[in-house]
């Protein structure tokens, strides 16, 4: 079966706690059906974010911030098990089943674009190779 609409599964608004450095932790799950990628993406309650999907690039981000709450964590939590390309495609799904207008979804998705290039993981987050 596959999956025929994008959404978030349930309507109810996120529900965070606020930790200190800006750092959010969900108080229920977060979960989201995804047409592109034909699965669920699951973001579990205790799991932590900054909410900084869109880097702090100003008008996008003053456009943006407060309205992409639910697909910045999203976003987020795909990085644990994806490449952080579909992350970002991931990501612009999740804003248009939010209701977010084209225009600032494709700047918020270019402006994690931008913020990804050049990234490369410090030593420690590599994990070992299994033969």
């Amino acid at each position: 079966m596959s999956i025929e609409r994008a959404e978030f599964v349930g309507d109810s608004p996120l529900r965070v706690e606020i930790l200190d450095g800006g750092i959010v932790e969900l108080l229920y799950p977060l979960v989201f059906r995804s047409r592109e990628f034909d699965r669920i993406f699951y973001a579990p309650i205790g799991f932590r974010s900054d909410l900084a999907s869109v880097p702090r690039l100003p008008v996008v981000y003053w456009l943006a911030a407060n309205r992409i709450f639910k697909s910045a964590v999203m976003h987020d939590a795909a990085l644990n098990d994806m490449s952080r390309e579909d992350a970002a495609t991931l990501f612009l799904e999740c804003m248009e089943a939010e209701g977010i207008s084209e225009p600032l979804r494709s700047a918020a998705y270019l402006a994690v674009k931008l913020n990804d290039q050049g990234y490369q993981p410090a030593p420690d987050d590599v994990p070992p190779i299994d033969d």
